[in-house]
């Protein structure tokens, strides 16, 4: 089991500095729900971030999200129903003459 909150610790968010964008949809996997919704601006106290859910093999589970912060954005990924977190760095040139990887969601 996981939750937006674990995972956005272990990526280093910045909770002084971060913006998280909550989108709520009427799905049971809300990974693969196509139906467009608003997106709010939620608190760091907001209960969706210590919303429990399956991040293995099936569907995924995970709570439609994005944050950023300084220098990052977070998003969750999903491969073959599995969810996991991503970040992606705000500035392209992060990237340049750096041999951290480019990003590739669902790798």
């Amino acid at each position: 089991m996981s939750t937006i909150k674990e995972w956005l610790n272990s990526e280093g968010f910045d909770w002084d500095n971060g913006v998280i964008v909550y989108q709520p949809v009427e799905d049971n996997y809300p990974g693969w729900c196509y139906e467009e919704s608003t997106s709010e601006i939620i608190s760091n106290s907001h209960p969706i971030l210590n919303y429990s859910f399956s991040s293995g093999y099936g569907g995924p589970d995970c709570p439609r999200f994005v944050a950023y912060d300084r220098y990052w954005i977070y998003f969750p990924y999903q491969y073959d129903g599995s969810t996991g977190i991503v970040k992606v760095a705000t500035s392209p040139n992060y990237y340049v003459n750096n041999k951290t990887l480019t990003p590739y969601p669902g790798e």
